[in-house]
């Protein structure tokens, strides 16, 4: 049977890369009671799936991971079970059972909503920029890669944003085209010079279908 597990990450362990976060769930689980799943082949593992990669250090509040067991379970002993063992800024907030056939995350996931909150004597500012940018169309941004440079349309990639004093809440697509990074936004709006002054969230995790939003 499977499991959907909604779960948060703060502080130091939102430094964590996406590869650092499974392994982290792996070692939960392996030090849990819960009969895991394994995957089959000469390095078994335990059979687990997480959303869309998240930016190294910053905070997730809504994230997910679907994980596969051997027997029946209720979603309260996977909760439990799961909390005792994790370290404490990684916390399970939901857990439920999910029916056949439902499609992995990352196939259905398709927008992203995130806080920025600037320090106080940016507030003047940021709503002007914010409101400059999304009358833009289009705005080209040089993405840098060991694979090389590439040009893309951050405008493209964001659905909403609001501006809330020295806070400011966006929204962005995810899909096959790949996502936009925050810190390309906050660069965007002017603010490369003090990134690391600056607190970043991605409060939760949607599918959205027309005007329709739902969690996964």
């Amino acid at each position: 049977m499977r499991f959907r597990v909604k779960y948060e990450v703060k502080g130091h362990l939102s430094f964590l890369s996406h590869l650092e976060m499974m392994r982290l769930w792996q070692r939960a689980l392996l030090r849990s009671q819960l009969p895991i799943a394994w995957t089959l082949g000469f390095n078994p593992r335990p059979k687990l799936s997480l959303g869309p990669a998240k930016g190294v250090g910053i905070e997730g509040l809504g994230e997910y991971i679907d994980m596969d067991f051997k027997t029946y379970l209720k979603g309260n002993k996977v909760l439990e079970e799961l909390n005792s063992v994790l370290p404490g800024e990684v916390r399970v907030l939901k857990v439920r059972e999910l029916p056949e056939g439902t499609k992995l995350l990352e196939a259905v996931i398709n927008e992203a909503e995130y806080r920025a909150i600037f320090p106080l004597d940016e507030a003047s500012a940021l709503k002007e920029k914010a409101t400059a940018f999304m009358a833009e169309e289009h705005h080209t941004y040089v993405r840098h890669s060991p694979k090389g440079d590439k040009e893309i349309d951050l405008r493209s990639y964001v659905q909403s944003m609001e501006v809330k004093d020295h806070i400011l809440l966006f929204s962005v697509s995810l899909g096959n085209r790949g996502a936009l990074r925050p810190e390309e936004l906050l660069t965007a709006l002017g603010y490369w010079d003090i990134i690391g002054d600056i607190r970043v969230q991605r409060l939760g995790l949607y599918i959205k279908e027309g005007t329709h939003r739902s969690q996964p």
